[in-house]
């Protein structure tokens, strides 16, 4: 067991490390950083599609990354851990980001610190980032979110140009507020 939990440790010793790395990777700001296929394409079947199908280029480019949120991407992918940001906008740059690589254990959890954050200045574009990327648990606490604020949420810039199509989604709340103060 201690040989396991040695293995384990060493492997994360390797996050944001040149040793061994055989890789490099340029973010969407131009900058790049070195890591490792073999640990990329474990967590993404999108990295193992690129490595299978790549010459033998030692460079790959990911145009909607930018550094910062590459790595936090590469913090989860070696250690499984994940700083929480008061930033729900860079939070929300991660999701995407894990959604188009396929890391969907960071999506879920993305989705639930930003769940988490959920507030009337943030409720609306949480709301559309989650339909958007079929980020249903988010989306399931933003309506639940919504139904419990309506009167305030209705009010913000961000609900006033909100699609039709998904203010359609958010109707059922609004006329459950409206008949239950008619009854009152």
């Amino acid at each position: 067991m201690a040989s396991r939990k040695y293995h384990k440790s060493r492997v994360n010793d390797w996050f944001l490390k040149n040793q061994f790395s055989d890789v490099k990777i340029q973010t969407a700001c131009g900058n790049f950083v070195l890591a490792h296929k073999n640990r990329l394409a474990s967590a993404s079947p999108v990295f193992e599609d690129m490595f299978v199908h790549a010459s033998e280029e030692s460079t790959v480019e990911l145009n909607n990354v930018k550094y910062s949120e590459f790595v936090e991407i590469l913090r989860y992918i070696y250690t499984g851990k994940i700083i929480e940001y008061n930033d729900s906008s860079f939070m929300s740059k991660v999701l995407i980001a894990a959604n188009e690589l396929m890391i969907f254990g960071l999506k879920a959890d993305m989705e639930r610190i930003l769940a988490n954050n959920i507030n009337i200045n943030n409720v609306i574009k949480l709301f559309a980032l989650a339909d958007r990327h079929t980020a249903l648990y988010l989306k399931m606490e933003t309506l639940k979110f919504i139904e419990r604020n309506i009167t305030d949420v209705v009010t913000t810039h961000d609900m006033k140009t909100l699609p039709a199509d998904l203010t359609c989604q958010i109707l059922p709340a609004v006329l459950a507020v409206e008949t239950d103060s008619q009854y009152k």
